[in-house]
């Protein structure tokens, strides 16, 4: 009975053997997966902590677009605007920022900035 024993255990040792050190270098390899999977969900989840009306950003439209308004304090409104975004780290909704863009060219301020706040998806 001994010798069964050492054989089934010398049968499972030679076919095992070869097979497990096949399956770790697969199993760190997924797990690496995983954990770059799971990081890079991580990071996108950070990047936007929300619609910006909801963290309360607010943007004066009628001070930007009332010509009768000093040209610094329709300017200040589209600064103001655009720090709030990056401050609470939130996304514009999109008829906001597509209100701001085209104030922002009307006046010829700040563009470029405008073109790289977040916009929100939805």
């Amino acid at each position: 009975l001994k010798s069964i024993w050492s054989k089934a255990f010398a049968f499972q040792v030679c076919v095992a053997g070869p097979v497990a050190s096949a399956f770790k270098p697969m199993l760190a390899f997924r797990s690496l997966a995983l954990a770059a999977a799971a990081a890079v969900i991580a990071a996108w989840l950070q990047g936007c902590g929300g619609d910006c009306s909801e963290q309360g950003c607010v943007y004066d439209e009628n001070k930007v677009t009332n010509a009768s308004q000093p040209l610094d304090d329709r300017k200040k409104v589209i600064d103001d605007y655009i720090q709030c975004t990056e401050t609470k780290d939130c996304c514009a909704p999109v008829d906001i920022a597509d209100k701001i863009a085209e104030h922002a060219k009307l006046i010829n301020h700040a563009t470029k900035e405008v073109e790289d706040m977040v916009v929100c998806k939805r």
